[in-house]
C-alpha cells in the first residue's frame, strides 16, 4: 500500500485482518452507547439531549480502537481521562448523530 502516512496505512491493514465479530465482542466488554440530558434554557424544550458511543482500552491495545475507528469511517480517540496520572486508557467517541445512525448502528 502507498500511503503518505505509514500509520493510516498499517491501521487499514489491521483493520482488514480483524473480524467484525472481534470487534463487535470486543464492543460488548469495552464499549457502551451513552445517551444523557442537560437542562438548557437556551433550547426550545428545555433539554439537550447527549448521543454518543464510547469503547475503551489500555495503551497497549490502542492499535485496536484505531482499527475499529477505521473500520466504522468515524469517530476519534482521545486520553479517556487526560488529566489523571492514574487512568491511562484510551477512548474511541462517536458523537456524530449521522455517523451513528449510518455507521454505528448498522454495524451492529
Amino acid at each position: 500500500m502507498n500511503s503518505k502516512n505509514p500509520l493510516f496505512a498499517d491501521n487499514q491493514q489491521v483493520s482488514k485482518r480483524i473480524n467484525d465479530n472481534y470487534f463487535s465482542g470486543f464492543v460488548d466488554g469495552e464499549g457502551c452507547f451513552y445517551v444523557g440530558f442537560s437542562k438548557r434554557s437556551d433550547l426550545p424544550n428545555l433539554w439537550q439531549i447527549i448521543t454518543e458511543f464510547h469503547v475503551s482500552q489500555n495503551p497497549g491495545s490502542r492499535n485496536v480502537l484505531e482499527a475499529f475507528k477505521d473500520r466504522l469511517r468515524c469517530g476519534y480517540l482521545k486520553p479517556n481521562h487526560a488529566k489523571s496520572t492514574k487512568d491511562k486508557t484510551w477512548i474511541l467517541i462517536v458523537k456524530n448523530r449521522k455517523d451513528l445512525r449510518e455507521k454505528v448502528i448498522p454495524f451492529f
